[in-house]
């Protein structure tokens, strides 16, 4: 009995109700009130930096949603965010144009290396080790492949000389057999010797 009734309560809990609306409102709430706060601070902080210290460039667009038929295309979705980076990118060099900062890179203009030379030599070292480890991998691997080549060559050659050999033989036995019966039938007909001389002999 006992059991049937928790069974029974289990089965009459209520269910949970998520009201999806207020929760949204509230986060859409906070969201704003956080952007609030964000943006009036770090606006503050960076009027006390000067410009050439942070080079921050807000886009024009910002304040207004960025016009995208449809979000969910990649290609364009991308596109729109690109040209507004461009479109920054160019309001920055103007900019450093204006207060003549020096924006190209000088052409005899020498960077310091990150990594030491005795690491670059190391590096060096250990590709040129993998390219002739490669290097012997790769001619094994020929000359491999080439002695299996020569194999087969010898093979066709040996069989070809085999057949010829076969077919020569074959000729001298068919012409010692014909050599066998002009004189077995020579020996027939003792009264015509002009056989012998004749090349088609009669069958015997």
């Amino acid at each position: 009995m006992e059991h049937e009734e928790g069974s029974d309560s289990e089965q009459a809990a209520p269910k949970p109700i998520y009201k999806r609306e207020k929760i949204q409102s509230r986060l859409d709430r906070i969201n704003k009130v956080t952007l609030k706060i964000f943006n009036k601070h770090s606006k503050h902080k960076l009027k006390t930096i000067p410009w050439i210290e942070q080079l921050a460039v807000t886009s024009e667009e910002v304040t207004a949603p960025v016009s995208i038929p449809n979000t969910h295309e990649d290609l364009r979705r991308e596109l729109a965010f690109y040209n507004m980076a461009l479109a920054n990118t160019c309001r920055g060099i103007e900019k450093l144009e204006e207060m003549k900062v020096p924006i190209d890179r000088p052409v005899d203009y020498l960077v310091e290396m990150m990594k030491s030379d005795a690491h670059m030599r190391k590096v060096k070292q250990r590709l040129l080790t993998q390219e002739n480890s490669i290097n012997k991998f790769e001619e094994r691997k020929r000359r491999v492949h080439d002695q299996k080549f020569a194999k087969k060559i010898k093979a066709v050659k040996e069989q070809e000389k085999h057949k010829k050999k076969k077919m020569a033989l074959e000729e001298i036995e068919k012409w010692k057999k014909n050599i066998k019966e002009k004189k077995e039938c020579a020996r027939s007909h003792p009264y015509k010797p002009q056989s012998l001389i004749s090349t088609n002999l009669p069958a015997c």
